[in-house]
């Protein structure tokens, strides 16, 4: 008696980003981003693109690479296609989301009051910022505040998940001084660390802040923004008058 072949579902995704980086390779897509659950079952599909192509042609791109190079038949009501342009009406350039999603320093402020001090750092992208604060002692620097607050300014710019401090040192390289700050992001069922450093020249405040962007610039330009593709971080610098 002939057994039958065992019925088989899609194969496991190991690895989303270099999924991802195939399906950015296609024509017209900017980026994405493949939601997987603990199994590594494929959730949702997030991809942005640049006006030109329609979305159907770009669903069928998705679908045919999917199951052509990886064995992966996709639900369509798991694909979602955002269609974008720049702010003078060409595309966003590929190759991040979109384009890469890297914060900007904008401000750093100290204060002090008889009880405390407080730190607030304002981030941008675009038009938009994101600000963060934090409070520290009189009794110790503000190195550390300053890089809770730079957290709390980069969350602005996040979907989901949290930062945390799980280190920060200034210490000697050779002849000059370095600020090196560890942290954690965490979220739903992970947790990723990160590590950034600058070196210390004028302002030590700057280096905290500096060394904090240099830990999570890279890897927030693989998370969600607020809404997807419209950036929602606080309040929109004021316009020139």
């Amino acid at each position: 008696m002939t057994e039958k072949a065992p019925h088989h579902d899609n194969p496991p995704v190991d690895d989303p980003s270099g999924i991802e980086g195939r399906i950015n390779s296609l024509a017209g897509i900017l980026s994405s981003r493949i939601v997987t659950n603990r199994s590594g079952e494929i959730l949702e599909i997030h991809a942005v693109a640049a006006a030109g192509r329609g979305p159907k042609q770009i669903l069928r791109d998705i679908e045919s690479t999917l199951l052509a190079e990886y064995g992966i038949r996709i639900d369509r009501r798991k694909v979602s296609i955002a269609q974008i342009e720049g702010e003078s009406g060409a595309p966003v350039a590929p190759g991040g989301f979109p384009p890469p999603m890297r914060l900007r320093f904008e401000m750093l402020q100290t204060r002090v009051t008889p009880r405390e001090g407080e730190v607030e750092v304002a981030l941008g992208r675009d038009n938009l910022r994101g600000i963060g604060k934090a409070t520290f002692p009189l009794s110790s620097g503000s190195g550390r505040a300053v890089a809770e607050a730079t957290l709390r300014a980069v969350e602005q710019f996040l979907r989901e998940g949290r930062f945390e401090i799980l280190d920060f040192d200034v210490r000697p390289v050779g002849p000059h001084r370095g600020c090196f700050v560890h942290v954690e992001y965490a979220s739903t069922g992970r947790a990723v660390p990160l590590i950034g450093s600058a070196l210390v020249h004028r302002d030590p405040n700057l280096a905290a802040l500096h060394a904090t962007l240099d830990a999570v610039n890279r890897f927030i330009g693989r998370l969600k923004s607020p809404d997807g593709v419209e950036w929602v971080a606080g309040a929109e610098p004021p316009s020139a008058s």
